[in-house]
């Protein structure tokens, strides 16, 4: 539901939202990983980095490479390419599953550094798994 109302512009309502999910549940290290999408959406890093680091300590022994999820989001929200293209391949290393990355997800970093071509395989990927596999879509 907040995902909905971050696209309809709608932040502090995705923010509210995000918040009453922490209320209800504060050791989920997922909500706290929402909470700072959200923050960074609305330009506000230091909550971002605040939920992010709680998500990641969370985390730490269930699912220690969402560390690489997590500062590629923050790095994308403050606009710093160079970050975002080191640490693909980190994100890349840990398609699916739980807490994972989607190659969707990292299809649009690509397509936001302006890396078209990698972009495209990811986007295939995930739209057709079966004849083109994430790995496959890792090379080039």
């Amino acid at each position: 539901m907040t995902t909905l109302f971050l696209h309809l512009k709608e932040r502090d309502k995705a923010l509210e939202l995000a918040k009453r999910g922490l209320d209800l549940n504060p050791s989920q290290p997922f909500l706290h990983y929402r909470a700072s999408l959200r923050y960074g959406a609305m330009k506000m890093f230091e909550e971002a980095r605040r939920e992010k680091d709680i998500a990641l300590e969370l985390s730490r022994e269930s699912y220690p490479h969402f560390k690489s999820l997590a500062d590629v989001t923050i790095a994308y929200f403050e606009g710093d390419k160079p970050t975002v293209r080191m640490l693909l391949p980190q994100l890349e290393a840990h398609l699916g599953g739980m807490m994972g990355v989607q190659a969707v997800e990292i299809a649009g970093f690509y397509f936001w550094l302006e890396e078209h071509e990698k972009g495209v395989r990811m986007a295939r990927a995930f739209i057709c798994p079966k004849r083109t596999s994430p790995r496959n879509a890792q090379r080039g």
